[in-house]
């Protein structure tokens, strides 16, 4: 069985790469660790790969943003085994939260755009992720608290601006 994700695999142009953000913000808004990424590129380099990024971001946002006013959105969601489980998810329209996301989002161009350019060269591309687990949708389940429900016009909002902080931050 071949492995797609060995750097020496010669069939294969390119690795991926996907972090937490709460793993690249564990300790508050100040501090960034893009450590994983960087070990990453240096690999692609040293293989000459190309790399697709990306930041999984909503429910993997940092535990901190909740003690600094963003509110905590509840979710359930009936799994298979017929199971509620609790999923906590940031209320993406609060001014903290596209405060928090939009500060990573510049601080990730920064990070790739401050490569040296043999590294830099290597970068395929971004991947956007702007809610749960990258995918089109605020959240996976049902909202227990309806207050912070999104409508269709309000994720679609929300996501428009974000790409437009990806545009200007990366392009």
């Amino acid at each position: 069985v071949a492995d797609y994700s060995d750097p020496k695999a010669d069939f294969v142009k390119g690795i991926e790469i996907s972090a937490s953000w709460e793993d690249i913000q564990p300790n508050g808004s100040a501090t960034f660790d893009f450590s994983a990424f960087q070990q990453i590129l240096d690999v692609a380099v040293a293989n000459d790969k190309l790399v697709r990024f990306s930041i999984n971001v909503g429910p993997d946002c940092p535990l901190w943003v909740f003690d600094n006013g963003v509110p905590l959105v509840n979710v359930t969601i009936n799994a298979a085994t017929n199971q509620n489980f609790l999923y906590r998810h940031p209320y993406y329209l609060d001014p903290e939260y596209k405060a928090y996301y939009f500060e990573m989002i510049r601080q990730f161009a920064l990070f790739l755009r401050n490569q040296p350019q043999e590294k830099f060269d290597h970068i395929a591309f971004v991947q956007v992720k702007t809610g749960a687990t990258g995918d089109e949708e605020p959240y996976k389940g049902d909202v227990i608290n309806p207050i912070y429900d999104l409508t269709l016009a309000q994720w679609e909002a929300f996501r428009l601006e974000a790409f437009a902080k990806f545009k200007e931050n990366f392009n």
